[in-house]
């Protein structure tokens, strides 16, 4: 039973540890730090807007058949609507009713910079069509990557149809994205806790933990020895 104790400890030992560690930071770390909440400043409310200078919405909704939604939002101070199709997300103007054309670098950088909480410098853009990063491997359509010149690593994504803010990351949320595979051991997605590894892992963990106290009671006498 030593040596079985023994060579089990050997076998999950690492993950033990591994688990200890990343629990450790889990539960130290606040969450809402790792979601990014202190690097994004409080939306304010757009200004009002008279309906009189609105394009016709039976206008709009009639130039898309397909339409599913149909949002009045401010991008840049500047009221604009926001439609959904089964096919895409888009802009329109409020005033003429024509899609709004891409954003330019300029316009990316200012809405960056409105988003963003603290002082630094906007470091690079990057756009993002396919391939994303791991870190944002959830998302399937373009997005502009901005990312800040400061401690924590900054990076807004933000979505290239529509200027909205989809996600944010920063080093201690990738930090915790890489001890959160290593604890839930789903080295591919990063998402399943219903891995076959975990499962054997957590196993042979408990059955280490077992022999170990079984060896503890055997050892002071307590089960297995008959007293003479």
């Amino acid at each position: 039973m030593r040596r079985l104790h023994k060579w089990l400890a050997l076998v999950v030992g690492t993950q033990l540890l591994l688990w200890a560690f990343s629990g450790f930071y889990m539960v130290v770390v606040d969450i809402d730090i790792i979601h990014g909440d202190h690097l994004i400043r409080t939306t304010a409310a757009p200004d009002p807007v008279e309906l009189k200078q609105l394009a016709s919405l039976p206008a709009v909704a009639n130039a898309y058949p397909d339409l599913l939604t149909l949002e009045l939002r401010s991008l840049l101070d500047q009221p604009v609507y926001q439609l959904t199709t089964p096919q895409e997300t888009f802009l329109v103007d409020v005033v003429n009713g024509e899609r709004v054309a891409p954003l330019t670098q300029p316009q990316l950088r200012s809405l960056a910079r409105s988003y963003y909480a603290r002082d630094a410098e906007i470091d690079s853009l990057q756009y993002l069509q396919s391939d994303f990063p791991d870190e944002v491997r959830f998302l399937s359509t373009p997005v502009w990557r901005v990312n800040f010149d400061d401690w924590h690593g900054t990076s807004l994504y933000i979505d290239a149809a529509t200027g909205e803010l989809v996600t944010r990351r920063h080093t201690l949320w990738r930090v915790f994205d890489f001890l959160w595979m290593l604890h839930i051991m789903d080295y591919e997605t990063r998402d399943s806790i219903n891995t076959l590894l975990l499962s054997v892992a957590a196993a042979f963990g408990l059955v280490t933990v077992l022999i170990g106290a079984w060896l503890t009671l055997f050892m002071r006498g307590w089960i297995g020895r008959r007293s003479r």
